[in-house]
């Protein structure tokens, strides 16, 4: 028991840990020498470290085989073989950015460390052992239980790495290379370059050890990086325990010459790794190319976070886009706008004329006057066909009719968090959100009316399976089962399509069997999800969605709502400034939404995941509100046919 919790240090806890480690083995295949030096090591393993002091390792090595001499297990021949034996390491760097989940992990790391350092208002921890003493997350055998599905989090990550690295990353350099200051958008001045990448080298670790905020041995920051002065030399030093690194201080301003240093280096690409010479300034920019990703997917009738990938890889690119990073997220905010308008009485068939609305702005500012993308207007359409097409005319008049404050209001209700400013903008989703809140709140229209709280942690137990904490989502009522369902069918235009003759959809007779009829083409900005011509397309179940693109093609979103899975996407670069020049390739359609067609259709192929593909249930109760729009008089999506991007 004893060695199954004992910290071996280099990340190895545990005698399984420690065996794999030092040598690439289990416990049950250790060589006699190499089970000594393990054993040896528990007197004081950072002082017997075989990494940094082989010899005196050696030396400790020898007395445990000392002791299996003189208690007559080994005889004196096989002890003096032994003892002449060197030392060799088959040593395997435990790297958590690897694996499966590694940014969930991370966030998982994080949020179990806050619970075990919670305390109560006098000050107590709330979470001790049975002796009074602390919980230690990496030493005391904690079972830690979450909700991920290991086959949909695979997925997610495939889907991901599919469409970035081999198609859309691509199509990013391909336009790239037509850049002057790449990857920088035209627009962005020399000097607002220089400003963002030095910004970006004060975040790197490089950095954070040269200036001494950081440890380069173990990673630890701040008070455990200290001056140390050693005859008449200045080091930093870090004061842990189990480390003791020491590294020669350099002046502050000599700092941004090693960053503009060329150096062997090894730099991310989606093919692998490339061994290069770049100084570390240039790798900085080189990765300021590179277009991330966050995604989530969760069952919208328990909060359980299925898959969660929070960026495109680990070890180069830590930050995670889907709990810590928000991003502008355009039209998807639009759906919250219309279930304000749907939930006072409005239906989705209700039909306004396509023309401007403005808002009258103060200090002697001009109107607010939102327009269209493609600048068309005129005519009358539906609601449905509004949020299908993310007309921006519609959206605004219905904010007008209820005011910003009342639809952040009703946000807040569906789990939205960040701020918020009760601005006329705020209908075309100028607001900065994360993944997981966009999720979350979009789950509520699945889960008939009742916002659920995203969870990733159902409990934790100690090493007896005594539990130490549960844990159960928050749940409420936003609004009627009636206005969420309806919400589901208009949203489910965006991938279905909405005709509206005035709109000038194309039509064209088709003959069948003897008879002509002439089939309208219907428009959504999401409709490419239902066609086989694509790789990621040709799903057919029942599915409500909304697309997001922001201003300059900054940001791509995708939110794809089935009866058991509520899915977000994002994907951007790391600066807004770097972007693609035109939205047929920036738009969400383009960015974000194959990602959930690779995913979506990965998990309805597995037959061991059990997943509706039915559709949505309908209310028991009559539904007052009109959900039949006369106006469709004749709908077909063929499979080759994407009209709006013809």
């Amino acid at each position: 028991m004893y060695l199954n919790k004992f910290d071996f240090i280099n990340n190895a806890v545990g005698i399984k840990s420690a065996a794999q480690v030092y040598f690439g083995k289990s416990p049950s295949t250790l060589k006699i020498e190499e089970a000594a030096m393990l054993v040896g090591m528990a007197k004081n393993p950072a002082l017997f470290n075989p990494i940094r002091r082989e010899e005196l390792t050696k030396q400790r090595r020898n007395v445990v085989l000392g002791q299996m001499l003189k208690n007559d297990y080994i005889d004196q021949e096989e002890f003096d073989s032994l003892k002449t034996l060197d030392i060799v390491l088959d040593y395997h760097d435990v790297d958590h950015k690897e694996g499966i989940a590694p940014y969930f992990r991370e966030i998982l790391r994080g949020e179990v460390t806050n619970i075990l350092n919670s305390k109560d208002k006098d000050g107590e921890y709330l979470y001790l052992k049975p002796d009074g003493s602390r919980y230690n997350m990496y030493r005391d055998g904690l079972k830690i239980y979450t909700t991920i599905d290991s086959r949909m989090q695979k997925y997610g990550e495939y889907a991901v790495s599919e469409h970035l690295g081999n198609e859309l990353q691509k199509d990013f350099f391909r336009k790239l290379k037509r850049k002057k200051n790449a990857p920088f958008d035209y627009r962005v001045s020399p000097k607002q370059i220089d400003n963002i990448l030095k910004i970006a080298m004060r975040r790197t670790s490089r950095y954070r050890v040269l200036a001494g905020k950081e440890c380069g041995n173990c990673g630890r920051r701040g008070k455990y990086v200290q001056d140390h002065e050693e005859e008449g030399k200045k080091y930093w030093l870090c004061s842990a325990e189990d480390c003791k690194h020491k590294a020669r201080q350099i002046p502050s301003d000599s700092i941004e010459i090693i960053f503009n240093t060329p150096v062997k280096t090894r730099v991310f690409s989606w093919k692998g790794e490339i061994d290069t010479i770049m100084s570390p300034m240039d790798s900085i920019r080189y990765y300021k190319s590179f277009l991330q990703a966050g995604f989530m997917s969760m069952d919208p009738h328990t909060g359980y976070i299925k898959a969660w990938v929070g960026g495109i890889d680990k070890k180069h690119f830590s930050y995670d886009h889907v709990k810590q990073g928000r991003r502008q997220v355009g039209s998807t905010f639009k759906p919250f706008v219309y279930a304000l308008a749907i939930q006072e009485g409005y239906s989705p068939c209700y039909e306004l004329p396509n023309v401007k609305t403005c808002f009258d702005m103060p200090d002697d500012k001009p109107d607010y006057c939102p327009k269209n993308s493609d600048g068309v207007y005129g005519c009358k359409v539906s609601l449905k066909y509004a949020l299908a097409n993310s007309m921006n005319t519609i959206t605004a008049w219905i904010l007008k009719q209820f005011g910003p404050q009342a639809v952040i209001d009703l946000v807040r209700k569906m789990g939205i968090t960040s701020p918020l400013e009760p601005v006329p903008s705020l209908c075309l989703g100028v607001a900065d959100l994360s993944v997981y809140e966009i999720v979350g709140a979009n789950s509520t229209f699945a889960n008939k009316g009742v916002w659920i709280e995203p969870t990733f942690l159902t409990r934790i137990e100690d090493k007896n399976g005594a539990i130490i904490k549960e844990f159960i989502p928050e749940s409420h009522e936003v609004f009627s089962e009636e206005t969420a369902f309806a919400m589901i069918q208009l949203m489910k235009g965006v991938v279905d399509g909405v005709y509206n003759e005035c709109r000038g959809n194309k039509g064209r007779d088709q003959v069948k069997q003897g008879k002509k009829k002439t089939v309208y083409y219907t428009a959504g900005t999401g409709v490419r999800i239902r066609h086989n011509s694509r790789p990621y397309g040709g799903i057919k179940v029942p599915m409500a969605a909304k697309t997001g693109t922001t201003q300059n093609n900054s940001d791509g979103w995708f939110i794809g709502i089935t009866p058991d899975l509520v899915t977000g996407v994002w994907v951007g670069a790391e600066d807004r400034s770097v972007r693609f020049a035109d939205t047929y390739f920036g738009q969400g359609a383009n960015m974000a939404l194959p990602i959930y067609g690779y995913y979506i259709n990965k998990v309805y192929a597995d037959k061991s995941i059990t997943i509706s593909q039915e559709d949505f249930e309908k209310p028991d109760k009559p539904i007052s509100i009109q959900l039949d729009c006369d106006a469709v008089k004749s709908t077909v999506i063929p499979g080759n046919y994407d009209p709006f991007f013809e």
